[in-house]
């Protein structure tokens, strides 16, 4: 349970940095890839991130940077998103 509290507390802090990022509806590259970097330090599982990172309610830039993170870090196939992501 202490582990998953503080995925959640890493999890928003890379959602806070991303909004605060991209408010103007973009993002920079160097942002982006610290928020990829920022993932790679927590080593979020796959549950971890659909957990976190893919829910509607979220900013597109979060969801995408999950999915890079997956892909490019996990190694997941990218036929696994179609039930998560759809």
């Amino acid at each position: 349970m202490e582990r998953q509290v503080e995925l959640g507390l890493r999890a928003r802090s890379v959602v806070k940095f991303l909004e605060a990022c991209s408010r103007s509806e973009s993002l920079e590259v160097g942002d982006y890839l610290k928020a990829v970097d920022t993932l790679i330090g927590t080593m979020f599982g796959f549950e971890d991130v659909q957990r976190f990172l893919f829910n509607p309610q979220m900013n597109v830039l979060i969801n995408l940077v999950g999915l890079h993170y997956c892909l490019t870090t996990l190694g997941i196939p990218v036929f696994s998103f179609f039930d998560t992501l759809f």
